[in-house]
């Protein structure tokens, strides 16, 4: 009867593997987020969301990234975009607030360059990101929040700026 019952070393070992391939798409390597490469500095608040939200040009389409904090001291995420071929086009980063916001524009990333690729941040700290796409429409697009160690690491698969 003993040998139906899994012992807690193989439990533990199992939820550890699980983990760990849960967490393998978050990975970001370390080059991305290169000392003395952070790019340059975003600051848009809450305030500004509004104005991004009514005011569409229906021949622009950006991708907003709102990173949330979710308490504890202030918070500073930094960013890099790539492109569709997975090349780097562009780094910057923000100071979040402690139980505050900021919003990144893929175009501010990019330094204005029209791309479709993807959007990685990471940031001591505890912050969540979420994100949507400003066009003539308005729609959410996918984003994936990893938080270990006192790292968040988010990551906006499909973004776009033209």
């Amino acid at each position: 009867m003993n040998a139906a019952i899994p012992s807690t070393h193989s439990l533990t070992l199992g939820a550890l593997a699980t983990l760990l391939l849960a967490l393998a798409p978050f990975s970001v390597p370390a080059q991305d987020f290169e000392a003395g490469d952070e790019g340059f500095e975003i600051v848009r608040d809450a305030a500004e969301l509004p104005d991004i939200i009514r005011d569409r040009d229906p021949d622009v389409i950006n991708t907003a990234l709102v990173l949330t904090s979710q308490g504890g001291p202030r918070s500073v995420a930094y960013c890099v975009a790539f492109n569709a071929a997975g090349e780097k086009i562009g780094r910057a980063w923000v100071k979040v607030p402690a139980n505050g916001l900021r919003i990144v524009l893929a175009s501010d990333v990019s330094a204005g360059v029209d791309f479709v690729g993807s959007l990685r941040c990471v940031s001591r700290g505890h912050l969540v990101g979420s994100a949507f796409i400003v066009g003539p429409g308005l729609t959410d697009a996918t984003v994936h929040n990893a938080f270990h160690w006192g790292e968040s690491r988010i990551r906006a698969q499909a973004v776009v700026s033209y």
